[in-house]
């Protein structure tokens, strides 16, 4: 939350919008570009850019599986690599 709060200044200087705690079901895309969020499963707010909080794995679960990117966590002393589900 402290880096989201450290963008909200330039985001909503530039004409932005901030939504925190918002339950986003999908990524939008269209054309291989991002086009905005569903917002609990009804509500669609177009943007042509869309920042994520919720970290790697669970963004990859919004948006199209083609556009989805291999995650890999090293612990120290094992390594997972979680690679989207066609």
């Amino acid at each position: 939350m402290e880096i989201v709060k450290s963008m909200m200044g330039t985001i909503l200087g530039n004409g932005g919008r901030v939504l925190c705690r918002a339950r986003v079901s999908e990524i939008l895309t269209a054309s291989g570009r991002v086009k905005g969020v569903l917002v609990n499963g009804e509500t669609v707010i177009n943007a042509p850019v869309v920042l994520s909080s919720v970290g790697m794995i669970n963004t990859n679960s919004l948006i199209p599986k083609e556009f989805a990117l291999p995650v890999t966590i090293k612990d120290g002393k094992n390594t997972f690599i979680f690679k989207p589900v066609s």
